[in-house]
């Protein structure tokens, strides 16, 4: 069709082939811009953070929280909507478990570090995010601040 025009879209995140497939077939005429992938830290870096916070790696929740820092860093989405109603489905999907589970595993994990951890980085980092009521920060928080703090 002369004249039509050419729809250029960048796409960002986890829901790339989802929103390519529907391009395709809403019939527009698109392209996509590649859009570079930020330099997220490796599963090896995650591991080392979190056991130099002091986190016991015997913890199933040690590896829950690894997987949410993964997802989260690939796609913050999963902090931004109800983390109980998408990240911890994703993490027990993968781990063949039920979401609940996940939760209360990261939930002891988070506590086990506040009780045993290195506490002088542990406060050092989540200054401002410490319940009064728990001593520790939520699972989102604690999940939250260490990928931001990967990020940098």
């Amino acid at each position: 069709m002369e004249g039509e025009a050419t729809l250029t879209v960048k796409i960002y995140g986890a829901d790339r082939d989802e929103a390519i497939s529907i391009l395709t077939d809403s019939g527009l005429k698109f392209q996509i811009e590649k859009v570079p992938d930020q330099q997220t830290p490796s599963e090896k870096h995650i591991a080392e953070f979190l056991i130099d916070l002091g986190m016991s790696t015997s913890l199933q929740g040690y590896l829950y929280i690894k997987q949410a820092i993964i997802l989260v860093l690939k796609d913050p989405t999963y902090l931004r909507r109800n983390v109980t109603l998408k990240l911890y489905p994703a993490i027990a999907t993968e781990y063949e478990t039920k979401a609940s589970r996940v939760e209360r595993a990261i939930r002891h994990a988070v506590t086990a570090v506040f009780e045993r951890g290195n506490l002088d980085e542990l406060n050092e980092l989540f200054a401002n995010n410490i319940s009064e009521k728990t001593g520790n920060p939520t699972n989102s928080e604690f999940i939250a601040r260490i990928a931001e703090k990967l990020k940098q």
